[in-house]
This record gives structure tokens, sequence and C-alpha cells, in this order.
């Protein structure tokens, strides 16, 4: 079972959507379907995220992109729970 965080509703916002689909798509163009994983050893992979460096949690910014990274969702979920 996994300890899953609560949903935060700002990821719904249309702006945050907007956000999403830029940098994925940016990452695409440029490296494909390519996760450069945690430890900067990249892999193939199709499930690719957006990730925010600092959590906003953590007072990181929602729409700075300067605080988003593509990683997959296998990555993803091993840096929140690793």
């Amino acid at each position: 079972m996994h300890n899953r965080k609560p949903h935060n509703p700002v990821y719904d916002t249309k702006e945050w959507k907007r956000l999403r689909r830029h940098v994925l798509a940016e990452h695409r163009r440029i490296a494909g379907s390519w996760c450069p994983g945690l430890d900067g050893t990249g892999h193939p992979a199709h499930d690719l995220t957006v990730d925010h460096l600092v959590p906003l949690a953590r007072g990181g910014s929602l729409l700075d992109l300067g605080n988003v990274a593509v990683l997959c969702r296998s990555c993803n979920g091993r840096k929140r729970h690793g």
C-alpha cells in the first residue's frame, strides 16, 4: 500500500495544466521519450511527468519554469518516497 499525499487542487488549474503541457512538449521535442533519471542516468520512458524541484509545501513556486523538471513517474515516485 502506498502512502499517497492528498491531491492538491492547484494541479487542476488551467495555468498549471498549460505549463505542464508546454514543459512536456519542449522536453519531448529535445529529448524524445527520455527520463533524465534521478542520479543523472537517463533511460527511455513514456510516462513522463513534470516535477517541482522545490515542492510547493516547502515554498516552491507553482508556475516558475525554473522550479520544474521532467522525470518519469517511477523516478518521481522514488524521489518522493526515497
